[in-house]
């Protein structure tokens, strides 16, 4: 069952990175063309963009507690780390979806910033103890016998499971960005990215 679920995450990763890569293509060619085609997609994203934020962390919330609870996946100091910067994410956003309001998305984006951060830096870990065994970690992480740099999977020759949760990090900063931008297609993905 373990590799099952984790086939299942991993491919959710993957098809998450080309939905990333595509946006991010279709994105600068909308803005070198002046086109409006990502217009019906961005107020999709907006009308739903309350329940997608709340797939995302449940998702990672349920993935981190199947590893550890039924997988045996023992938690190193980096994903308690990144877990302490997605678990409260679901829950403000199941209170605003509560009381009907858009307003706690601001609070996200510091959270999946730092959260993002921390995976990568485990990502970094775990990639060079792959390429430099022998190397230096760059950070000294172990929490009991586990080690940061220690990987329990690695899944279509890149996706481990701070890949998968840097990725949450990375939607929900995306999709809180499509829900604050309150122009058209021109001024909203100007906003998406600053």
């Amino acid at each position: 069952m373990t590799q099952t679920i984790t086939t299942i995450l991993a491919t959710l990763t993957l098809i998450a990175h080309v939905a990333l890569i595509l946006g991010l293509v279709f994105w600068i060619i909308n803005n070198k063309k002046k086109l409006n085609f990502l217009k019906p997609v961005l107020e999709q994203i907006r009308k739903h963009g309350m329940i997608i934020l709340l797939i995302i962390p449940a998702g990672a919330i349920a993935g981190s507690l199947f590893y550890e609870i039924y997988a045996n996946f023992e938690a190193c100091l980096l994903c308690y780390w990144q877990r302490i910067f997605i678990y409260p994410q679901a829950i403000l956003v199941l209170t605003a979806i509560f009381y009907e309001t858009k307003d706690i998305i601001k609070y996200l984006i510091p959270l999946s910033v730092l959260g993002a951060l921390t995976s990568i830096l485990h990502y970094a870990e775990q990639i060079q103890a792959r390429l430099a065994p022998n190397s230096d970690p760059f950070v000294k992480c172990t929490l009991g016998e586990i080690n940061c740099a220690d990987s329990y999977i690695f899944q279509y020759g890149y996706i481990t499971i701070p890949l998968m949760t840097l990725t949450a990090f990375l939607m929900i900063i995306i999709v809180t960005r499509i829900m604050q931008s309150k122009h058209g297609i021109k001024d909203g993905t100007r906003q998406l990215l600053g």
